[in-house]
C-alpha cells in the first residue's frame, strides 16, 4: 500500500468522489512531494515528476520556505473543490492510500 497517486482528471475525480463519502472532507496526504528540488515535485511512487497537477489557486507556494509535501484539498469558502496544496510535511492530516 502507498500514499495516492494521481496522474489525471479522473484519477481526481475518482479522489474526490471517494472523499464525498467520508465525513472529513478538508485535508488529505496525498503522494506527491519535493524535498529534492523545490517546485519539482515527483510521486513518492513511483518517482516520476507530476505530468497533471491540479493545484489550488496560487499554489504551489512555499509558503515559510518548508511546504515540501502536498494534499488535496475540499474547503469551498476557499474555492478549494479538491485542488492541491502544498504544506509542510509535519502537518497530522489523513491520508489516502492506494495499492
Amino acid at each position: 500500500m502507498k500514499l495516492v497517486t494521481i496522474e489525471s482528471k479522473a484519477k481526481n475525480d475518482d479522489v474526490a468522489n471517494f472523499l464525498k463519502t467520508q465525513r472529513n472532507l478538508y485535508n488529505y496526504w496525498i503522494g506527491g512531494y519535493d524535498l529534492a528540488k523545490k517546485f519539482s515535485f515527483t510521486w513518492i511512487e513511483p518517482g516520476s515528476p507530476f505530468e497533471y497537477t491540479n493545484w489550488s489557486a496560487n499554489e504551489p507556494n512555499n509558503a515559510n520556505n518548508n511546504e515540501d509535501c502536498v494534499h488535496i484539498v475540499h474547503q469551498p469558502h476557499l474555492q478549494q473543490f479538491f485542488t492541491w496544496n502544498d504544506h509542510r510535511c509535519a502537518e497530522l492530516f489523513d491520508f489516502i492510500c492506494e495499492i
